[in-house]
């Protein structure tokens, strides 16, 4: 077998194996009708379901003369008796005699022989008239099979044939088109119209949802440090109220000293002058420490540069420089020279020493000093961002904003509060 080389060749073949099919059905319509015809013949009266055939008088002799003497009679031959179940013969005269076309059968049979009578026919004669003759009566309904005609239907092998040209013709589409050209061939080509279903029937899997991923617990993150306040001041300038100075923060110039310098109204041990703010925020303290019993003295204020000077080099002189810088300043480096540090102590005449921290004053100044704007610059542990021992005397004035946001906080230092690096050396 030759497999079509494209589409066109295919509709060729498609199209002659109809053609072929539209033959074969006219034919066999053309002699199934010619058979019908040939079987019906003439179509009788509705109704007419038997058909009388009435035979004539038989034709007798004429009598001898009488004068001729009569021969004796023959005795009539013995009439068996009538077999009911046998067909009466046919009258031995001219009759009418219809014969209905067998009914047609798938196959050929040969022609069934007529039954034969089991005895004569019985007629009842007279002598003297004619012959009677007893009317038979056929009955038109009744016909034998007639061998059925063998363009009646196609022949099996033509339909053997014609699905085989149908199944090559569909193999040939497989090659070109693939299953689904083949498949509709069968639709379009089938002798049945039964729907083709479908071979392998789809199945859709079955997809387990996966688990969806936790969302991670964030890490535990250590609290943020405080941000450091916006001030509306300058760390840098020597005139500010809020100017940092420390071992690593001179003043510039570093002999600047204040323009505003005024003499606090308490007691005061040295006659040192303070800024006039500053000044006046002491006097308040003082007056209010002095209601609640705990009056106390000025002892330090306003150090120029050259007395700075002097008093470092006595200190280093006397106990070494490293243990002069735990306690003292450097000239230019010392808050004594801003005019903002004051220096108390519980009475006139009392020095300065770490014991002045328990005292009532002590504790007094430390608890209530924020409220005037003063903060205790030197407490105790700071060393190592101050780079100064303890120093629970010494005060320095930086305005009430910051020094109760300080104490509010428990900051103790400003470095810290206003995110400054340590200083704890030169």
């Amino acid at each position: 077998m030759t497999t079509p080389e494209d589409p066109a060749d295919l509709s060729d073949l498609v199209r002659s194996i109809q053609e072929q099919q539209e033959r074969e059905r006219r034919e066999s319509e053309a002699g199934l009708a010619q058979t019908r015809a040939s079987r019906v013949g003439p179509r009788r009266p509705r109704g007419a379901r038997r058909l009388s055939v009435q035979t004539e008088p038989a034709q007798t002799e004429p009598a001898p003369p009488a004068s001729a003497t009569p021969a004796p009679e023959a005795p009539l031959p013995a009439s068996p008796e009538p077999d009911h179940d046998a067909p009466a013969p046919a009258a031995p005269v001219r009759a009418r005699s219809t014969q209905a076309a067998p009914a047609q059968n798938d196959s050929p049979s040969p022609a069934q022989p007529a039954p034969a009578p089991r005895g004569p026919a019985r007629t009842d004669s007279e002598p003297d008239g004619p012959a009677r003759t007893r009317s038979t009566h056929i009955d038109s309904t009744r016909t034998e099979p007639a061998p059925a005609s063998p363009s009646a239907r196609p022949d099996a092998r033509q339909r053997k044939r014609r699905r085989l040209l149908i199944a090559t013709a569909i193999g040939a589409a497989a090659v070109l088109l693939g299953g689904g050209a083949a498949w509709a061939g069968v639709a379009l080509l089938s002798d049945d119209s039964a729907e083709v279903a479908d071979p392998s029937p789809k199945t859709t899997p079955k997809t387990t949802p996966s688990p969806e991923p936790k969302p991670e617990e964030p890490a535990p993150t250590e609290p943020p440090a405080p941000e450091p306040p916006q001030p509306q001041w300058s760390l840098d300038d020597p005139a500010s109220l809020q100017v940092v100075v420390n071992k690593q923060r001179p003043l510039n110039p570093i002999d600047w000293a204040p323009s505003d310098l005024v003499m606090p109204n308490v007691p005061n041990a040295n006659g040192q002058p303070l800024r006039a703010e500053a000044a006046a925020a002491l006097e308040a303290m003082h007056a209010e420490a002095t209601a609640a019993g705990v009056p106390f003295t000025l002892v330090s204020a306003f150090r120029d540069y050259n007395l700075q000077t002097s008093l470092f080099n006595n200190y280093a002189a006397s106990d070494g420089i490293a243990a002069a810088e735990t306690y003292s300043a450097r000239p230019g480096h010392s808050e004594h020279q801003t005019g903002l540090a004051a220096d108390i102590s519980e009475c006139m005449g009392c020095g300065l020493s770490e014991a002045f921290g328990e005292t009532p004053q002590g504790q007094w100044a430390r608890a209530n000093a924020p409220r005037f704007g003063f903060i205790l610059r030197y407490d105790q542990g700071q060393e190592p961002v101050v780079g100064y021992v303890y120093e629970p005397w010494h005060f320095r004035y930086v305005g009430t904003e910051i020094a109760m946001d300080m104490q509010a906080k428990g900051i103790v230092n400003l470095e810290e509060y206003l995110g400054l690096p340590a200083a704890p050396t030169y």
